[in-house]
């Protein structure tokens, strides 16, 4: 957000004093100020797109796992007669929710910064 605010302000002082940068010729150092600001938060905003892209596959990756950890000890009780069908099914329902509720919390608290400037 920081890096947002700079931009702004470096924009912003661009527009209101354009008269003086053209009559004291300093567009090249007016360039080179912009391009330093939008870099910044360029590589900032590639380095959040891409922990935002990698965390979906992840959290994708753990309740699969864990669904197939489910699946893996409740076969050898279902096997044994210790627990029927019925019951692994609504607990692999309950877990997906479960776990649905934490992947929307982690996304919840990734926004929240963003969120909490606007």
């Amino acid at each position: 957000q920081k890096r947002i605010d700079d931009l702004n302000r470096v924009v912003r002082e661009q527009i209101t004093g354009i008269r003086v940068v053209r009559a004291f010729a300093r567009e090249r150092h007016e360039a080179a100020r912009f391009d330093a600001t939008s870099s910044s938060l360029r590589d900032i905003q590639v380095n959040v797109g891409r922990t935002m892209a990698a965390m979906f596959p992840l959290v994708m990756l753990i309740m699969n796992l864990s669904q197939i950890a489910v699946f893996w000890f409740a076969a050898t009780r279902i096997d044994d007669g210790q627990t029927e069908v019925g019951i692994l099914a609504s607990f692999t329902t309950y877990l997906m929710l479960i776990l649905i509720s934490v992947m929307m919390a982690v996304m919840l608290i990734v926004m929240w910064p963003r969120a909490s400037v606007c």
